[in-house]
């Protein structure tokens, strides 16, 4: 890319390039324990544990996995929801050299069984809750090592406690270097089978860095929630790693609760709190928000999906709390764009941060000009090494270092991007491509809607149509044909739904973001 209009926009007091520390990813842990021992790490259930404390958690896990044969680069799959568990075992095993396997809590046998089967992995760390599920799925699997978390053991099992409890805090020392893989991240579930990307120390390293850098994180000052699920990598850089790196204070949430939320920042006066935008949407629907004192947050990170820019502005006008969208993937670890805290964009992903460059291609991957909308393309320290055992949909991926996210998105004249959707979601009616974020912006206008999405469905004459589905706010009504005449006001006639259908609620996946795919698969079902 020869020019990059983003960079006469960059925030003065922010390095446009650092220089990053060749380290292991338990490294920024061990050093915020070692500068500042008594500051709190985590906070779970009202319980404060200092980082000196949980550095020794650390190494004490490090030294059982290490007892129990778990070595370098073998597969160590982490089955928890966000308890301190989870906090302790990601990093005691990057601290062996073993490779991080996250499984969402969410997971059943079907999704647990494959990623085991995929990846390898001989260990798992699971709650006693969730064991069944591994039970179900264990002697088709190479597991040898099954550590329970809970005040129960079952059959062949371990306790994590235990193990805990009686293991000195002394794992031999191992040579892992920075382009080392770290985490193997599964995504791709919403649209396909299941990819494992592979994270290096280095990719999740520099993004924890260029992340708090970016956000003026100040060290053993600042505090977070972590309600994202830790295991998906939205959550592990930027409501764990991120924070855990300036030795902030994770108040360790394992599931949303928007009273919980708003209690915890107005008691302690938490300063940033990264969220879906579900999670935003709820709570800019809690009767009490206007109560709440918001005043200690900075600022507030939406990602996952896109935010409609109606909830931006409303959330930042009842509440006084900037809220910022940003970009990433779990093939970048994951962080690409970000808004500068003083300068945002309602409907922009932001720009690209430290030490990432970023165009918007052709499908011959030739730069398009400013306002064409293409695909986004990223290079960065942050980029994954590639596909675990998928070298063809790494060579798809990856084109001479540059990631093809398969996000369609624009860019304007000042260098901020703008997402109008996936590939692989786009609507193609009479020939017209129909993105359906750009009528799921307007849905989203509408006074009584809540929740939308918007998909493709066969049509005989126009190939496909728009179909949009409404969750609406509680106590609120609508129409079919009310719907449809509000669209028709504001965009163009072959973008506008001619189908409405009204429900309860949507298919989510763990970060809120809505399942298109599940809308297409229920559609299919019925018309069989």
């Amino acid at each position: 890319m020869t020019t990059k209009p983003w960079i006469a926009h960059w925030p003065t007091d922010i390095p446009q390039t650092l220089t990053y520390p060749k380290v292991p990813l338990y490294q920024l842990v061990k050093e915020s324990a070692e500068a500042f021992p008594n500051i709190t790490a985590y906070v779970f259930e009202d319980e404060r544990t200092s980082y000196e404390l949980y550095y020794t958690q650390i190494e004490k896990f490090a030294a059982a996995l290490h007892s129990l044969g778990v070595k370098y680069t073998d597969k160590v799959a982490l089955y928890l929801p966000n308890i301190p568990a989870y906090l302790i075992s990601y990093f005691a095993v990057n601290r062996v050299g073993a490779i991080v396997v996250p499984c969402n809590a969410a997971y059943r046998e079907k999704e647990i069984g494959f990623i085991i089967k995929d990846s390898g992995a001989e260990t798992i760390v699971v709650t006693e809750e969730s064991y069944p599920v591994v039970e179900n799925v264990r002697k088709e699997s190479s597991l040898k090592n099954v550590i329970i978390v809970g005040k129960e053991t079952f059959p062949n099992t371990l306790s994590f406690y235990e193990l805990l409890s009686k293991t000195e805090p002394n794992p031999p020392e191992v040579d892992i270097q920075s382009e080392d893989i770290a985490v193997l991240g599964y995504t791709g579930g919403t649209t396909g089978i299941p990819k494992g990307a592979l994270l290096t120390n280095y990719n999740l390293v520099s993004n924890a860095i260029t992340f708090t850098n970016w956000f003026y994180f100040e060290e053993g000052k600042e505090s977070t929630i972590a309600v994202l699920p830790l295991t998906h990598i939205f959550g592990m850089t930027c409501a764990m790693t991120g924070p855990l790196s300036s030795a902030g204070t994770v108040f360790l949430m394992p599931r949303f609760n928007p009273v919980k939320v708003l209690e915890l920042i107005s008691t302690y006066k938490i300063t940033y709190l990264p969220c879906v935008p579900t999670a935003f949407i709820a709570l800019l629907h809690y009767p009490e928000l206007e109560k709440s004192d918001l005043s200690s947050l900075r600022f507030a990170l939406s990602g996952g999906s896109s935010l409609p820019v109606q909830v931006m502005r409303q959330f930042s006008d009842k509440t006084g709390v900037n809220l910022l969208e940003g970009y990433g993937l779990t093939e970048a670890a994951p962080v690409t764009h970000l808004s500068p805290i003083a300068r945002k964009k309602g409907g922009s992903i932001g720009i690209p941060i430290i030490d990432i460059v970023a165009r918007v291609i052709d499908e011959n991957g030739n730069e398009l000009p400013i306002g064409e909308r293409g695909e986004l393309a990223i290079r960065g320290p942050n980029v994954m090494k590639g596909y675990w055992k998928k070298p063809e949909e790494t060579k798809l991926a990856l084109v001479n270092g540059e990631l093809r996210t398969g996000d369609i998105a624009t860019m304007d004249e000042e260098g901020y991007f703008f997402i109008v959707d996936r590939k692989k979601d786009m609507i193609n009616v009479s020939g017209y491509n129909v993105y359906p974020r750009d009528v799921e912006e307007v849905l989203y206008e509408h006074p009584n809607v809540k929740t939308a999405a918007a998909i493709g469905i066969p049509d005989e004459y126009r190939g496909e149509t728009v179909k949009a589905y409404i969750v609406l706010k509680e106590g609120q009504n609508a129409t079919e044909e009310e719907i449809i005449k509000f669209c028709e006001e504001k965009i163009a006639k072959f973008k506008v739904p001619k189908l409405v259908e009204f429900r309860e609620s949507l298919p989510m996946t763990s970060v809120g973001k809505v399942l298109r795919k599940t809308l297409k698969e229920e559609l299919k079902g019925s018309t069989k």
